[in-house]
C-alpha cells in the first residue's frame, strides 16, 4: 500500500521537489523558505525528508536536527552538492539515514532508497495494525526546543505558527482544527503575522515576508500599511499579476468606500500602465461602477478608454445611463446633448445598408425598405 504521507523536501530550489516527486512516485512538499519549513514543521506530516545543506536562511545541519526531534520516526536523507568529511560526520551523529551527492547516480541512488523507505514503513504499518487489538492514544511528538542556531526568522516562524496552531506542534484533528480556527481570536492572528512579516523583513528573507504579508492582507484586507507593503515587493518583482490578485481580492473585501475607490483606481492603473490591457482596465472599471455608481474618477478612465479604442457605441451607451442616474436636469441635459453628437458625428443613429442576402431573408416590408437601398447586381 502507497505511503499516504508526503515527502518533505528542504531545498530554496523548486527542481529538487520536482525531481523528488518523480523519482519517488509520492506527493511532496516543498519547504524552500523559513516559513514553509515552519509550517511543514508544525503540520508534522512526512514520511522522509530530503535536506539540502545549502539554504541560505538557516544551516543544514540545525535543520536536521530540527527534523530528527521533531518526528523521529522518518528518516532524513541528505541531498546536496556540498561535501566534506566533517559535515558527513556531523550528519550522521545527528541521525541522518544517508548522505547523497547531487549527481545523476546519486539521484538514482535516492528514488531507491525513498522506495525502500516507502516499503519498509508499509509493512510495518500493516504488521502494528494487524497486531493492535485497541485503540491506544497516538502519541504526540515533543515540542521542539529553543534551538539558537536556527536564524531569528525562522525561530519567530516557528513560535508565530505554533501559536497560529493554540501551541500544539502535532497534526490535529479536524474536530481541533474547527475549534482551533473558531476560538483563535482574529486581533491574536493579525498581530502575529504583522511580526513575523516585521522580523522577516528585518534580516532580509523577502520570501518569508510576502507569504506573511498574504496571510496578513486575507486577514485583515483593510490594513492599509501591510496591502502597501505587499504591493511594493510585487511592483519591485514585476509580478503583476499577482498585484492584480491582491488588488482584485483586498477591493471585493473591504467595505470602506474611499478604500475601494483607491484599490479600484490602482487596479485600473496596473492594466494600463504596466500590463498594457485596456480591455482588462475597461472591465475592472464597469465592474467597480456597478458598486461604486458615483465614483467620477472611474466613469472618466471609462470614458477616455471607450473613445480612445474607438467604442463609440458603448461609449454613446455610457452617457445615456450617465443622464438617466444624474439628478440635475442641467447634467442630464448636457449628456444627453453629448451623447447625441457622437452618435450623429460618429454616424451611428443611421441604419447599415444591407446586403443582398439580408434583402433575401428579410420581412415583406423589410425588403421593400432594403429594395430601395440595394442596386440590382449585373448578371
Amino acid at each position: 500500500m502507497p505511503n499516504p504521507l508526503p515527502i518533505l523536501v528542504v531545498d530554496p530550489s523548486a527542481d529538487t521537489a520536482a525531481l523528488v516527486e518523480l523519482l519517488a512516485h509520492a506527493p511532496v512538499v516543498a519547504a524552500r523558505d523559513a516559513v514553509a519549513f515552519a509550517e511543514a514543521l508544525a503540520a508534522s506530516r512526512w514520511s522522509v525528508a530530503v535536506v539540502e545543506m545549502e539554504l541560505g536562511w538557516a544551516e543544514g545541519q540545525a535543520v536536521v536536527a530540527a527534523l530528527r526531534r521533531r518526528l523521529p520516526s522518518a528518516p532524513v536523507i541528505v541531498f546536496t552538492a556540498q561535501d566534506g568529511a566533517d559535515a558527513i560526520e556531523a550528519a550522521e551523529r545527528a541521525g541522518v539515514r544517508a548522505w547523497l551527492p547531487r549527481t545523476t547516480s546519486g539521484s538514482l541512488r535516492l528514488g531507491r532508497l525513498i522506495a525502500a523507505i516507502h516499503l519498509q514503513q508499509s509493512v510495518a504499518s500493516d504488521a502494528t495494525a494487524t497486531a493492535a487489538t485497541t485503540d491506544a492514544p497516538v502519541a504526540t511528538p515533543p515540542p521542539p526546543p529553543a534551538d539558537d542556531s536556527l536564524p531569528v526568522v525562522l525561530r519567530s516562524s516557528l513560535d508565530a505558527l505554533a501559536a497560529l496552531r493554540t501551541g500544539a506542534w502535532r497534526t490535529p484533528t479536524s474536530d481541533e482544527s474547527d475549534a482551533a480556527e473558531g476560538e483563535d481570536d482574529p486581533a491574536e492572528q493579525r498581530e502575529r503575522w504583522r511580526l513575523l512579516a516585521a522580523r522577516a523583513h528585518q534580516q532580509g528573507y523577502i520570501d518569508a515576508e510576502t507569504r506573511a504579508l498574504e496571510r496578513l492582507a486575507e486577514l485583515d484586507p483593510g490594513d492599509a500599511k501591510s496591502v502597501e507593503r505587499l504591493m511594493a515587493l510585487h511592483r519591485e518583482a514585476r509580478q503583476w499579476r499577482r498585484l492584480v490578485a491582491l488588488l482584485s481580492s483586498v477591493t471585493a473585501r473591504v467595505t470602506d468606500i474611499e478604500t475601494v475607490r483607491r484599490r479600484s483606481k490602482q487596479l485600473v492603473a496596473v492594466f494600463i500602465e504596466e500590463l498594457n490591457d485596456p480591455e482588462g482596465a475597461i472591465a475592472t472599471c464597469r465592474q467597480w461602477r456597478r458598486r461604486d455608481p458615483t465614483n467620477e474618477d472611474l466613469v472618466r478612465v471609462l470614458g477616455d478608454l471607450l473613445q480612445r479604442l474607438d467604442r463609440w457605441p458603448e461609449y454613446a451607451e455610457l452617457l445615456a445611463e450617465l443622464a438617466e442616474e444624474a439628478s440635475d436636469a442641467a447634467v442630464r441635459k448636457r449628456l444627453l446633448d453629448e451623447r447625441d453628437r457622437v452618435r450623429r458625428e460618429r454616424g451611428l443613429d443611421e441604419e447599415p445598408p444591407a446586403t443582398v442576402g439580408e434583402v433575401d431573408d428579410a420581412t415583406p416590408a423589410k425588403r421593400a425598405r432594403g429594395a430601395e437601398r440595394v442596386r440590382p447586381q449585373p448578371v
